[in-house]
């Protein structure tokens, strides 16, 4: 995409913020493209300078509740410049960003844009469109695509699904069912068209009296207890 627009590709000589830096500024970069890791970092770095400085916070507080990106540039032109001064958007990718990472580095300047997709559907599903950016949602379905819910199940359709698993008739059929992708994700869309994901299908812990829980939302609760906590696993476990 990049060399069909004319673009250059910059490619950091590793995940050290330094190097990450040096390579936004030099090549003035105007788009970054990256997993929710290294926005989180990115993000957990500026919060850690923002939380030292009286003034900082006050500015940043004022920004959350003004919530317009061209404020947030304004207000913190210092943080756009150190990041080269040029990025226009920051993409995230590969898995689900943290609404708080997302929240703040909008409250920054920066927007970010997220997508889902999956290799079955070569590979994305739905995308952020600039401007229409809502925290949570990894955007709307592409042109090409239409999406619905089924069962509480993410479903797709479009010239971009696959027609099957090569030589694996078994496992096409459960994923391919009358032209329509079983993505195995939970979700749901809004009334803007707008798709949320919830947990995979396959994760659902279904208790003896039949409540059924999703432990990806204990886990996102438990993961912002403490910043101690890294990593949190919820499972089932059997009474004897």
């Amino acid at each position: 995409m990049p060399l069909s627009t004319g673009g250059t590709i910059a490619i950091s000589p590793s995940m050290v913020s330094e190097d990450i830096l040096s390579t936004l500024r030099q090549n003035k970069v105007t788009l970054v493209i990256g997993v929710p890791r290294l926005f989180a970092a990115i993000r957990g770095g500026m919060m850690d300078k923002i939380r030292k400085k009286a003034i900082a916070r006050f500015l940043f507080n004022i920004a959350q509740k003004v919530d317009t990106l061209r404020f947030s540039r304004f207000i913190f032109g210092s943080v756009q410049r150190k990041f080269g001064g040029n990025i226009r958007y920051l993409v995230s990718g590969g898995a689900a960003l943290d609404t708080d990472v997302a929240r703040d580095l909008r409250t920054v300047g920066f927007e970010v844009l997220e997508g889902y997709g999956m290799t079955e559907a070569a590979p994305m599903i739905t995308f952020t469109r600039p401007g229409r950016v809502k925290i949570g949602s990894p955007g709307e379905a592409l042109y090409c695509t239409k999406i619905e819910i089924r069962d509480g199940e993410i479903v797709v359709s479009g010239l971009n699904v696959m027609k099957g698993y090569l030589d694996k008739p078994e496992e096409t059929a459960d994923v391919i069912r009358d032209n329509w992708l079983y993505t195995g994700d939970l979700g749901y869309i809004d009334e803007k068209g707008f798709l949320y994901i919830t947990g995979r299908k396959k994760e659902i812990i279904v208790l003896s009296n039949g409540k059924n829980i999703n432990p990806v939302e204990i886990e996102d609760q438990l993961l912002k207890t403490h910043p101690v906590v890294k990593e949190v696993g919820v499972f089932r476990m059997a009474i004897v």
